[in-house]
Order: C-alpha cells, then sequence, then structure tokens
C-alpha cells in the first residue's frame, strides 16, 4: 500500500478564496510569489483550483504581483 505524506498542520480555515483578500492569497504563496503546491497547502483538489483563480484574478487587477524579486 503507498502511503500519502502528510505534512505538519491542520487543514486551513478558509472557505472561499476572494480576490480582494490579498493577506490570505499571501499565506498561499511562497516567497518568489508562486503558488504553493497541493501538499504544502493541504487543500482539497477543489480548494486549490479557487485558490490558483482568486491568486490569478489578483494578480490581474494588480492586487498581486506576477514576481516577487
Amino acid at each position: 500500500m503507498i502511503e500519502k505524506k502528510k505534512t505538519e498542520g491542520a487543514l486551513p480555515d478558509v472557505r472561499y478564496f476572494d480576490y480582494k483578500d490579498v493577506e490570505t492569497l499571501k499565506r498561499f504563496l511562497n516567497p518568489h510569489g508562486r503558488i504553493q503546491s497541493r501538499n504544502h497547502t493541504n487543500l482539497p483538489a477543489r480548494q486549490q483550483r479557487l485558490l490558483a483563480r482568486a491568486v490569478k484574478n489578483a494578480r490581474f487587477m494588480g492586487f498581486l504581483p506576477f514576481v516577487i524579486r
């Protein structure tokens, strides 16, 4: 049987990702501004997709930078 890797920490208590809520979205970005993988965020697939869409919308609207140097 294959065991799934568990990362430390519990599931985040975020129900809805709003592209205007920049502080919440920044919690799921790495220091370079990239979206972290599901292994690091502990989100289900559906929430990970909603997170990605919210981050992309925030970038397009100018609330988040595309690249952090």
